[in-house]
């Protein structure tokens, strides 16, 4: 090997930036809008709702037992509650609670549950609900 061949080795060269990507959204379509218009009633707008993950149950326990326990907390309106299968089928109960989003706080209450129950939001991590075994509506 040469001189020259072992210099051009050891020099410093300047590299380009990184490329920016495009994350989300942006630049892949526009924003929604969303309506405004408060005196119009001739639809009617879906309510918000937020799924929440219960565990800790007995495996008996079925969802109407929940559903029962919230309505005599006077939180059940317009609640749906459905068994999960989980790893841990033979030891506890979990289930998946479909809420009223005006509900969660009162929900996620420590007062409200009984100690060893489990309360989270619900993360639908590796499959669809349905595939699992619930029921989705």
């Amino acid at each position: 090997m040469n001189q020259n061949e072992e210099d051009v080795g050891n020099e410093w060269q300047t590299v380009g930036g990184k490329k920016t990507r495009l994350t989300g959204r942006t630049g892949l379509r526009p924003s929604p809008i969303k309506g405004q218009n408060k005196n119009l009633n001739e639809l009617e707008v879906a309510k918000k709702r937020s799924a929440l993950f219960l565990t800790g149950f007995y495996p008996a326990v079925p969802p109407e037992d929940i559903l029962e326990f919230l309505k005599d907390n006077e939180i059940g309106n317009d609640t749906k509650c459905f068994k999960m299968k989980t790893r841990k089928d033979g030891k506890k109960s979990s289930f998946k609670l479909i809420i009223p989003l005006k509900q969660k706080d009162r929900i996620l209450s420590t007062e409200l549950w009984p100690t060893g129950i489990s309360v989270n939001n619900f993360m639908n991590i590796s499959q669809n609900f349905s595939q699992r075994g619930g029921k989705a509506d």
